[in-house]
């Protein structure tokens, strides 16, 4: 398939359910990790969902003849999309799952991912400060090393720019090497301060 058999469109409201299926096919350092959740929508709740609710014109879907596989999303102000998701978007999520109990370091991953849900990780360090826009990709393993993560994120960098953003961020995870490397060809930075022990930032000026 070429990539003129791949659409890329602004998500929908209706996308949503794809979109949550791709998140946790894509949760495992761009692996399968169905098999290492029991509550799948979890992930999508928290990665997924309230950039599609709040922020759709910076949410687009990759399309190809079996459906949606894949999808970039953004935000141009990260400070205060965290401000609307943590008073908007979460609270009714945590009344629907209780946050766990017990000691953290024991807790498995729909534990650890619930509790982000009660307790977003949403501290910014000032090196970002010239890099008020994130972004969010996941590929299906059919969409991918077909030049369209690359598109994906040069039709968002394209819209943020007509929003006046000069800079750009992304978390991703300190083990996929993959997509670090896929990042830094595209001209993506690392940053040196980590925002957890399984993850690193990247910047991009646009």
């Amino acid at each position: 398939m070429n990539q003129n058999e791949y659409l890329i469109r602004q998500a929908n409201i209706s996308d949503i359910d794809d979109l949550y299926e791709i998140c946790i096919c894509t949760g495992n350092n761009g692996e399968d990790a169905r098999h290492l959740y029991n509550i799948h929508e979890a992930l999508g709740i928290y990665y997924v969902g309230p950039y599609v609710v709040f922020e759709q014109e910076l949410a687009f879907v990759l399309e190809d003849k079996l459906g949606v596989c894949g999808y970039v999303l953004g935000t141009k102000n990260t400070k205060l999309f965290f401000e609307t998701v943590t008073e908007k978007w979460l609270p009714k999520y945590q009344n629907h799952f209780p946050m766990p109990e017990g000691d953290a370091e024991n807790w498995n991953l729909d534990q650890k991912i619930i509790a982000l849900i009660h307790h977003p990780n949403i501290s910014l360090p000032e090196s970002l400060n010239d890099f008020p826009a994130h972004l969010h990709i996941d590929l299906l393993p059919r969409a991918r090393k077909k030049g369209n993560g690359r598109r994906m994120i040069e039709t968002l960098h394209k819209k943020l720019k007509e929003f006046g953003i000069k800079g750009v961020f992304l978390e991703v995870g300190i083990n996929n090497i993959n997509a670090q490397s896929f990042y830094e060809r595209i001209g993506y930075k690392k940053l040196e301060i980590t925002p957890s022990q399984d993850g690193l930032l990247m910047i991009h000026q646009l």
